[in-house]
């Protein structure tokens, strides 16, 4: 009974938020209008995709594989924040060519592909570093895709609007890891409570991750300035 209260609030919940942050955003984000619209929606799907990864990446690293240490569960995502950087770095030569959409594209696959190769850390056998490496293909596509949905946004906006559609990014980002956050954290709750295990709880995760990275496929071919 405690767990359908739960429910019934948490949806509750969704809904009234979903309609309050609309309002919020640009209009036609939801829609994913081309533009501006797309890329606040692809944003908000990249940090969503990758928070679900790289916020659980440590927590299965102590609870599956026995890494007691944060020094030692906190490095396996070092790497992804390394080809982050690397993967910006290299965008910001070309996000102004008129290609945007194609890098935007690009950074959702190689996300996409790195939280599958990540998701294998829920099996025990898994050697951690490999999970390190794989983590750092979808490093690579945050960065290749961040800067890129940066460049359309500013480029979308009018006079006197940058400071508003800056906001509207960060909001994207924060919104997107907080639910990724708020995701797998239910999802170990029920681990917890239900007789769902904390390694099923992990792969539902991440699979979300992965699914969310083939919307962003979508969204991406409407990142155009």
């Amino acid at each position: 009974r405690k767990l359908l209260v739960a429910v019934v609030l948490g949806v509750g919940g969704l809904v009234v938020c979903v309609g309050a942050v609309r309002s919020l955003l640009p209009m036609g984000t939801y829609s994913l209008r081309p533009g501006l619209p797309s890329a606040v929606a692809s944003r908000f799907l990249a940090t969503f995709a990758f928070g679900c990864v790289d916020s659980f990446v440590p927590f299965a690293a102590k609870n599956i594989h026995g890494v007691r240490s944060a020094a030692g569960q906190g490095f396996l995502i070092i790497g992804a924040a390394i080809s982050w950087t690397a993967g910006q770095a290299y965008a910001s030569k070309f996000a102004g060519d008129g290609n945007s959409s194609k890098y935007v594209r690009l950074g959702f696959a190689l996300l996409g592909v790195g939280a599958l190769l990540t998701s294998t850390v829920v099996a025990p056998q898994t050697p951690l570093w490999a999970v390190f490496l794989a983590w750092m293909v979808g490093g690579l596509g945050m960065g290749l895709l961040f800067n890129p949905t940066t460049v359309v946004a500013m480029n979308s906006s009018s006079d006197g609007d940058a400071g508003l559609v800056g906001g509207q990014l960060s909001m994207a980002d924060s919104l997107g890891f907080a639910a990724a956050a708020t995701l797998g954290g239910t999802f170990i709750a029920l681990a917890d409570r239900t007789s769902l295990n904390l390694r099923d709880a992990l792969a539902l995760t991440f699979t979300v991750a992965i699914a969310t990275c083939f919307l962003g496929l979508l969204a991406s071919r409407k990142v155009t300035v």
